[in-house]
């Protein structure tokens, strides 16, 4: 578990014993919310207070459900299990943009008919051209979305792909793939397609031993019958894509689905898109482009216009200095850079060169501010943080 992780839930509010233990890895910051601190506040409002015990009918039913459903194996991955399992699991689909602000209910309705998978290392659960039948929580451990170098290969490995139960293994040798990203825990991929029911555009593979969730299509649909404002909300939410979409590929010849779900999560990692609501995120990541670099490649170099930031979702670069010495080294994913680009006009004050084979997703200034400036508030904001970084910057000047 990550910043911004919460847990504990399950087990305080139906009163039971703890199913596993959590230990910090590194140095943590942490908010202690007991049941009576809730419980106190919500009575000041009888029916929310109604709601909330509600609630809790609700979860301790769910809670034994999932239980039955395999989520109290033990020991998957030698990791948490149980309440903490489940907790995760809804964390993760809270930051979808399907499922962002949907009922508490309904989330926990989803989980219960959901089970956790380990799948071993190199096999692969997604293939090209595969039929979108669900998505994916990546609870632990990391997946790769690949494509094969030679089209011909691609179109023979995809044709010998069997079912879930006999999925091809691969040796990790990239020689033969070129890999366009890594997602590792609490990522999810696959909502587009299932969304749109648009065939896979790449195919995805698990880099190491990794516990994975899924949500198979027919459970989504026959839980949000149950709930029919949610239903609507889905239909109108696939609506909404598929604009965007047929609008984006006027000018391109297919749609890379997991492309634009990597790059809406990478979004969501910058201070400076905290309080960028998700049609928004999406509509900038829809602008973003995939590009590729080759060991010692230069990415930028120092000295250059500024006008784009890069995401490292897979590879290694070595950051070097005006006099061209290695001053760090960064391995991707999970790694940005020349975020300053998207605020301010300055040069570039470090070259970026890579170290292995690297992909990287680029975000434009122009791409930006052609989204932010059809909502004020966004373009606020992005004026305001330019304003107090170039104030920083003037001030490091003056001191150098």
């Amino acid at each position: 578990m990550y910043q911004e992780n919460w847990f504990g839930l399950l087990s305080s509010v139906i009163g039971k014993k703890r199913s596993a233990s959590v230990k910090a890895t590194l140095d943590c910051k942490l908010y202690r919310l007991s049941v009576e601190d809730i419980k106190n506040e919500l009575q000041k409002n009888e029916k929310v207070y109604a709601q909330f015990n509600n609630l809790i009918n609700n979860i301790e039913d769910i809670y034994t459900k999932c239980i039955r459903n395999a989520w109290g194996t033990r020991n998957l991955l030698g990791s948490f299990h149980n309440e903490f399992l489940i907790e995760l699991t809804i964390d993760i689909l809270t930051k979808i943009s399907l499922f962002e602000h949907q009922d508490t209910n309904f989330l926990f309705d989803l989980v219960s008919n959901m089970k956790p998978e380990v799948v071993p290392r190199g096999q692969i659960i997604i293939s090209r051209d595969d039929e979108p039948d669900c998505l994916y929580c990546v609870l632990n451990g990391s997946v790769e979305v690949f494509s094969y170098a030679n089209k011909e290969e691609e179109k023979g490995k995809n044709k010998n792909y069997k079912d879930s139960n006999n999925k091809e293994n691969i040796s990790i040798n990239n020689s033969n793939v070129m890999i366009h990203a890594e997602m590792s825990s609490g990522s999810f991929f696959g909502e587009i397609g299932l969304l749109l029911g648009i065939k896979r555009t790449s195919s995805i593979r698990i880099k190491e031993k990794s516990l994975l969730v899924k949500l198979n299509k027919d459970i989504l649909t026959t839980i949000s019958e149950k709930y029919p404002k949610i239903q609507l909300g889905i239909n109108k939410r696939t609506n909404g894509y598929m604009l965007a979409i047929q609008e984006k590929m006027v000018n391109q010849d297919d749609l890379e689905q997991f492309d634009l779900e990597v790059n809406c999560q990478n979004l969501r990692k910058i201070d400076l898109f905290n309080n960028f609501d998700n049609s928004t995120l999406e509509e900038i990541a829809m602008g973003m482009t995939r590009e590729s670099y080759q060991p010692n490649d230069y990415i930028i170099k120092c000295g250059d216009n500024a006008e784009s930031m890069f995401f490292l979702t897979h590879g290694s670069i070595e950051v070097l200095s005006e006099n061209n010495k290695v001053v760090d080294i960064a391995k991707g994913p999970n790694v940005y850079f020349g975020e300053v680009a998207l605020l301010e006009d300055v040069p570039r004050t470090a070259s970026i060169r890579a170290i292995t084979p690297c992909s990287v997703f680029v975000l434009t200034k122009k791409t930006l501010l052609s989204v932010v400036k059809k909502n004020s508030q966004f373009e606020a904001e992005i004026e305001k943080t330019s304003r107090e970084r170039l104030q920083r910057h003037l001030m490091r000047s003056i001191l150098a």
